[in-house]
């Protein structure tokens, strides 16, 4: 489940049981408060140890940072068509 309670959720779908192991993940960062989903992909700041108890899911916990995510992503497409219309170049744009 990547949306948890936020707009246009599923949730009907996974309290039907669709899979046999069910988890929630990057999109709602807090528990679901339901007991069809088991865990909860976290860190130890998104969901610190002491707070375990007021989770409905298990904690799975990800070294470091839960949200994977980068900034300065190199995006071919979008870096070659600025490049032709004289922006910044990829070597710039990788080295900022």
């Amino acid at each position: 489940n990547l949306n948890g309670w936020t707009a246009r959720h599923r949730n009907d779908a996974f309290a039907a049981r669709m899979a046999p192991v069910q988890a929630a993940y990057l999109g709602y960062p807090g528990t679901m408060g339901v007991g069809y989903i088991e865990f909860l992909v976290a860190d130890r700041v998104v969901a610190p140890v002491e707070m375990q108890g007021g989770y409905s899911e298990k904690l799975v916990y990800v070294p470091g940072c839960f949200y994977v995510n980068d900034h300065k992503r190199y995006h071919a497409e979008e870096a070659r068509a600025q490049e032709l219309a004289g922006k910044a170049t990829s070597q710039q744009r990788r080295d900022a």
